[in-house]
């Protein structure tokens, strides 16, 4: 999955919460891909999605989990 498409949607669906400064552009380094998740991750609590012992690196390593939404 790639992780920045998450973050461009979520910026389409909250304009101007995704913080561009911290993100990474597409890259293969694996621990920069979890900093995007994390982002993710973070941002989905705040736009109240339950995301119940999700994290960044579950994203990255395609592990499938619950995410409810409201």
């Amino acid at each position: 999955m790639c992780r920045w498409v998450l973050l461009e949607t979520l910026e389409k669906v909250s304009p101007g919460i995704v913080n561009w400064k911290v993100a990474n552009p597409p890259i293969k380094m694996s621990f920069r891909k979890v900093e995007n998740c994390n982002q993710v991750v973070k941002i989905g609590k705040q736009l109240a999605f339950s995301l119940v012992n999700n994290a960044g690196n579950d994203i990255v390593q395609g592990n499938k989990k619950w995410i409810l939404g409201h």
